[in-house]
């Protein structure tokens, strides 16, 4: 998947690295910087976009991404984090069943899908533990890398000569993982929507 989208993951890798020199010159020392925050969550919805989409070629090759494709997409991830939260908040238990009933539908999104909380809702019946399931192992998977990568940025914190290389790490290793869950992601909803249409 890299192999077929290298421009994009180089650039996106250079854009995390000056991301470092331009926000801050010292990320771990300095508190929280807002800035680097909010350039942060923008590039790593940019790198689950990119990743999703590359995932999306290897089922459907004619997928082009797009501006709009960007804004949708993230859209709908955000409103499943926030319909999640919102059932956390209510209850645990409901956050968990929307959390498991609609964490496809961005990806849906890029299959094709119209409606896409709609035919995540009806994919997921009968399928709701394994969808829940690879949803938490993707998660943690992703989490366990990342914490590994941010422990080598602090442990490289009072070396100033190797913050940036650091840095540079944790952004590889980021995208590598959010490229790895959307390949995962994407697999498990072609799966699901083509067995809904099957039944």
């Amino acid at each position: 998947m890299l192999k077929r989208n290298a421009v994009g993951a180089v650039a996106l890798a250079i854009i995390g690295i000056l991301l470092n020199v331009v926000t801050t010159q010292s990320p771990l020392h300095s508190g929280v910087n807002h800035a680097a925050f909010v350039a942060q969550m923008i590039l790593a919805f940019a790198f689950t976009y990119f990743g999703a989409a590359a995932a999306t070629r290897s089922i459907s090759p004619a997928y082009g991404m797009s501006g709009r494709g960007f804004v949708g997409f993230v859209a709908l991830l955000v409103a499943v984090v926030l319909l999640t939260v919102a059932g956390l908040v209510a209850l645990i238990v409901p956050g968990f069943w929307l959390l498991g009933k609609l964490w496809p539908a961005p990806y849906a999104l890029l299959l094709g899908s119209a409606r896409q909380f709609n035919d995540c809702w009806r994919a997921t019946t009968g399928a709701y533990w394994e969808t829940l399931g690879i949803f938490l192992l993707v998660f943690v998977l992703s989490l366990a890398v990342m914490v590994l990568s941010v422990g080598l940025t602090l442990l490289c914190g009072d070396y100033p000569i190797l913050v940036t290389p650091a840095y540079a790490v944790y952004w590889f290793v980021l995208m590598w993982s959010l490229f790895v869950g959307a390949l995962a992601s994407v697999r498990w909803t072609h799966a699901l929507l083509s067995r809904a249409e099957v039944g």
